[in-house]
């Protein structure tokens, strides 16, 4: 081996070792460019809002749901937003009848209105007996008489109707008395209501704090021959 081409050796093993050096930092400049474009995206990812779910709350007569909707996925750059929805649950409702029995078909059958603060007793399509009412007070939750259709499960005679909700307390003497519905709010049914004046019948607005707890209340006279005529399973249809 010449002493030129030793020496031509060593020069290039010299231009390797200063290459290697500059390769390691052009990689350290570009891993450095890559954290700086992509650390603001990475920072806008975190502060993207939380998905959060309310429970559900009872506000009066409806029975309301916020539920937080989760998005589906962020189109076009665009963050995911959260909206909040109201969902209303009402009392069940039917759909108005004609004054008195109507369309009625069944032999048996009483209906009492809400707005009109009467019942009527039919016979299939024919009134066999009308009396004004005093119903449940639709302010209140636990003491709205429940729309929809019904059957009397019982009938009894000479006790107490005792029971409590937000309004207060009572202990009421009735004479005659036909449940029709027991549910989370309590029991309802037809009773007379001796402690209350004649006149207070038909003329007591379901939204006054006057009226009753939920029950129909009936004056003396009527809740005695409606006992006498209705037998366990006739079905009642309150309307609104």
């Amino acid at each position: 081996m010449t002493k030129n081409s030793k020496s031509s050796k060593q020069s290039k093993s010299v231009i390797k070792m200063k290459i290697k050096p500059a390769g390691l930092l052009l990689v350290l400049v570009l891993v450095l460019l890559i954290i700086f474009i992509a650390l603001p995206r990475l920072s806008s990812a975190a502060k993207a809002s939380p998905i959060s779910v309310r429970k559900t709350t009872f506000n009066s007569a409806k029975n309301v749901n916020l539920i937080a909707s989760v998005p589906a996925a962020v189109v076009a750059g665009k963050p995911a937003t959260i909206i909040a929805q109201e969902s209303v649950t009402t009392m069940p409702t039917v759909q108005t009848q004609t004054i008195g029995c109507g369309d009625n078909n069944l032999n048996n059958l009483l209906i009492a209105s809400i707005s009109q603060r009467r019942l009527w007793v039919c016979n299939g399509p024919q009134v066999v007996y009308q009396t004004a009412v005093v119903t449940g007070n639709m302010n209140v939750i636990e003491d709205a008489s429940p729309v929809g259709t019904f059957h009397i499960y019982a009938k009894e005679t000479n006790l107490y109707l005792r029971g409590s909700d937000s309004t207060g307390s009572w202990n009421d003497h009735v004479n005659y008395w036909m449940p029709f519905l027991d549910n989370q709010y309590g029991v309802f049914g037809l009773h007379d209501a001796t402690w209350r004046a004649a006149s207070d019948f038909g003329a007591i607005s379901p939204y006054s704090s006057n009226a009753s707890h939920g029950c129909i209340e009936l004056p003396l006279a009527a809740a005695q021959w409606i006992f006498n005529w209705a037998s366990i399973g006739t079905a009642i249809t309150i309307e609104s």
